[in-house]
């Protein structure tokens, strides 16, 4: 794995939380929009509404969401302590916007007051000298 690789696990992480919580949304809709019959008449043999299986599925999804949010807690903790460890502040605060806050490359530029050629430059440096811990250095690229 390589260090861009290792503090890119965050993002992704997260950006597969985000699709479960907007999956789960989606179902709560569904689920509030399917209704029973509340008139008291039958509603036929074998009917089902839907509701309860929405329900089960909205609750697997959670459940998803819920354990990738506590391997987000941990995965950025390990890459928070990594970019601690560029010993360049400069370095650093490039490596925080862009791994830890998820900024883009011209606002990066733009709060550092630098070309984006530079800050690229800079963040190739600043890639050299991330040491991935040793619980992530030996998985293989994705």
């Amino acid at each position: 794995m390589t260090a861009k690789e290792f503090l890119q696990m965050g993002y992704h992480l997260n950006e597969r939380i985000e699709i479960e919580r907007e999956k789960v949304e989606a179902m709560r809709t569904m689920a509030e929009r399917t209704t029973r019959n509340l008139d008291g008449t039958p509603g036929g043999k074998g009917r089902h509404d839907g509701r309860e299986e929405i329900i089960v599925k909205m609750a697997d999804a959670e459940r998803t969401m819920i354990e990738d949010i506590d391997a987000l807690l941990i995965i950025r903790a390990d890459i928070n302590t990594a970019i601690e460890g560029v010993s360049d502040l400069q370095l650093q605060m490039l490596l925080q916007y862009r791994y830890m806050l998820y900024k883009q490359w011209p606002e990066i530029a733009d709060k550092m007051g630098y070309d984006i050629r530079h800050v690229m430059r800079l963040h190739a440096k600043a890639l050299d000298l991330v040491k991935i811990p040793s619980k992530y250095a030996q998985q293989e690229s994705a």
